[in-house]
């Protein structure tokens, strides 16, 4: 695969845009659900939860959350207005009944006040942090105390996404480090999960605030 094609596909990652996202939408629900049902499993939602998805994409996993947290709350952020569009089509019926709230928005400054959160998530989508670090404060503030987070990355280092990462565009996160930042950031109980999901083997750093 050469740069220009590796560079522009990097960006449909990170901020799907126009026709070329939407296909994109298609082929990240298809492929993160496995993710997705593995990381929404180790969260343990409850009904009456305040769930948190950073970059919810198309919107299938936040879809679940809603199922999962019946007399709560799910809100979510995604930087790209095209995942927004689609995300919202997907979950019309629950932003109608005011149970699920999705904003255009950067995961480094959270439209949520301290506190709002008994459970997070992010699936796939730490690589894109341009300041993992800034990303995770922030997560942290908006958590309640004793609330806890999931984050899922690949575990193969093989992977087409390691690819990405000599063009600038997507930052190789290994759990070891996930893990530093995690606690650096204040969370506390920060332990690894990990699980072959699909067609690769994956991780979950899991902490509480």
């Amino acid at each position: 695969m050469s740069v220009q094609l590796r560079s522009k596909l990097a960006d449909q990652l990170r901020l799907p845009s126009g026709i070329a996202g939407r296909f994109v939408a298609r082929i990240l629900a298809w492929q993160n659900q496995p993710a997705n049902n593995w990381t929404l499993s180790l969260l343990d939602i409850q009904p009456d939860d305040r769930v948190l998805e950073l970059g919810f994409g198309p919107g299938d996993a936040i879809q679940k959350a809603t199922t999962l947290a019946v007399t709560g709350k799910v809100a979510g952020v995604d930087l790209s207005p095209t995942m927004l569009e689609v995300a919202r089509q997907r979950n019309a019926s629950a932003i109608a009944a005011g149970r699920l709230d999705l904003r255009l928005g950067d995961s480094a400054t959270l439209p949520f006040p301290d506190r709002s959160f008994d459970k997070a998530f992010a699936v796939q989508v730490v690589y894109f942090w341009k300041e993992p670090l800034r990303d995770l404060r922030e997560l942290h503030r908006v958590m309640k105390e004793g609330g806890r987070v999931a984050l899922f990355l690949t575990g193969n280092s093989r992977s087409w996404l390691t690819r990405l990462a000599d063009i600038g565009k997507y930052r190789s996160c290994r759990r070891k480090k996930l893990v530093r930042l995690v606690t650096e950031a204040g969370f506390r109980r920060v332990r690894l999960a990990t699980a072959v999901v699909g067609l690769v083997r994956g991780f979950c750093v899991l902490a509480e605030k």
